[in-house]
């Protein structure tokens, strides 16, 4: 399966977007969406065409190899090796990453919920049984059924959507590098000819009867799938390591552990690799990829001679073979054998990889929100003002230079594409901290306050802050940002060069054209 990161999920009626200003919700039907997300609610309808947008609030089968080391169905062996011990992680409850508590909790709630689509479906057929049954008439039995489709179709949606946690991945740089990595190490170690999750071993008391196995082992034939954990819906191809009862899904940021209990975590930095090659007699087919390095009888005398008091004895292949242990500090301990020799140190390097990508990560945002909380007290600009009692911000600033300049866009009527390209540009060499998606959305809601309260009145405001950029002293950069505006679309109305000539007059400049 390749790799993919998809920019949407849909969960049941919801669609999930992932942009570069957050995570968005909208539902609706072709022509009409309701939605919400980082810059507040909005309806978008439209086709062919013509929008309106108003913000409303700011696998592959493997054959199976798993087949015992030694069958000998007419000698008893049962004193001549200890008995199998088990090889197992602890409880998954018992695997929680103190950064994932909060996750765990919501999938936990989220799988306790009862789904209701069995009951309402097996309900439907009853009474749809019934209705044909009776000879009931067609036109009363046929808009029943609909009825009952659709019944069915909703509470489906309705329990996809409270039994399942959206997680959206915005990856970038070498968080996406290394999970692309850990994808394709994965990946390579699927390709082999055959993988074998071990899940009990013991020791050898005669070896004889044994081929000279020094242990016994049991062993399942595990497939590498790709899929979503349950109850959780991500935008990302997840490999997924099904050893049994237990189930591994590998995150970008975690290793979500699943069994019958319930679900743990495992975080990248605790997840510990140990690969190591070895010798193994294979009783059952040898895997395409394996490397047959010796040979052993099936009945051995010391000397490594044939035991000549078995009739059927036969020599058996020893093939070289990878054993791969996973373990970590809060109980994970599983056993692979790999057909493949070496194909381990690819999957450890990406594991360390990826763990050093979410350390770099996790400092990143916390430099992140010390950077923001040290703008935040910065940005606070003292000027003096008439009174002396008010203080101008660089974000009133920013937000003053944006109605302006929207006002000078909107003063011919229309709102063309080149002026808000502009106004967004401007808006980002302001640093002003907006997105593009956030721009837009301000636009849109500078648009639908001109329809709700008048042109005149938006401008009336807009103008009673311009002595602001004044007090603040940075009358340069609030007349270049509206010359940049007016000539965005390479044409100066009228009602535009009348109102930059007004904002030239308010900042004390001499009125001129806007070129």
């Amino acid at each position: 399966m390749g790799f993919y990161i998809r920019k949407s999920v849909r969960v049941g009626p919801l669609r999930f977007n992932l942009s570069t200003a957050g995570i968005g919700v909208s539902t609706g039907i072709p022509g009409l969406r309701v939605g919400t997300g980082p810059r507040g609610t909005y309806v978008h309808m439209g086709r062919g065409g013509l929008y309106y947008r108003q913000t409303v609030s700011p696998n592959r089968p493997r054959r199976n190899l798993n087949r015992p080391l030694i069958e000998v169905p007419t000698i008893d062996l049962s004193g001549t090796h200890a008995p199998l011990e088990s090889i197992g992680s602890v409880r998954v409850a018992e695997m929680v990453d103190t950064d994932s508590e909060a996750l765990l909790s919501e999938i936990q709630q989220k799988h306790k919920r009862i789904r209701y689509w069995p009951i309402v479906l097996v309900a439907s057929l009853l009474v749809s049984a019934y209705l044909v049954g009776s000879e009931t008439s067609l036109w009363i039995a046929v808009p029943c059924m609909a009825t009952l489709l659709a019944l069915c179709i909703f509470v489906h949606q309705h329990d996809q959507l409270k039994k399942s946690v959206v997680l959206m991945y915005d990856l970038d740089g070498s968080a996406l590098d290394a999970y692309r990595n850990l994808f394709a190490a994965v990946d390579e170690m699927a390709r082999c000819g055959a993988v074998w999750h071990v899940t009990a071993r013991g020791q050898v008391y005669d070896p004889k009867y044994h081929a000279g196995a020094g242990q016994l082992i049991n062993r399942n034939s595990l497939a590498i799938d790709y899929r979503n954990p349950p109850y959780v819906k991500t935008n990302l191809s997840v490999p997924c390591l099904p050893f049994g009862r237990l189930s591994l899904y590998l995150l970008p940021d975690r290793v979500l552990v699943y069994d019958q209990s319930g679900v743990g975590t495992v975080g990248y930095n605790a997840l510990r690799l140990e690969a190591n090659p070895m010798r193994f007699i294979e009783d059952g087919s040898v895997p395409r990829d394996a490397v047959v390095i010796d040979h052993a009888w099936r009945y051995v005398n010391k000397d490594g001679s044939p035991d000549r008091r078995f009739n059927n004895n036969r020599q058996i292949p020893v093939c070289q073979y990878e054993e791969l242990r996973l373990t970590s500090s809060g109980g994970l301990q599983e056993v692979l054998h790999l057909s493949r020799v070496g194909i381990s140190s690819y999957l450890q390097s990406s594991i360390s990889e990826t763990a050093r990508s979410v350390r770099d990560a996790v400092a990143a945002e916390e430099g992140r929100r010390r950077l923001e909380e040290q703008r935040r007290l910065e940005r606070v600009v003292v000027e003096p003002t008439i009174d002396d009692s008010t203080t101008v911000t660089l974000q009133q600033l920013h937000e003053i230079a944006f109605d302006v300049m929207c006002c000078i866009m909107a003063a011919d009527g229309r709102a063309s594409v080149s002026e808000k390209a502009v106004i967004r540009e401007i808006m980002r060499k302001l640093d002003s901290g907006w997105s593009d998606a956030e721009c837009e959305d301000r636009l849109m809601s500078f648009i639908g306050d001109i329809r709700n309260h008048g042109y005149a009145s938006i401008v009336k405001r807009a103008m009673s802050q311009i002595p602001k950029y004044k007090q603040a002293g940075r009358i340069p950069v609030l007349l270049k940002c509206i010359d940049m505006v007016a000539g965005a679309d390479g044409r100066l109305s009228q009602r535009e060069q009348h109102l930059c000539d007004r904002i030239r007059k308010s900042l004390g400049v001499l009125a001129s054209d806007c070129n």
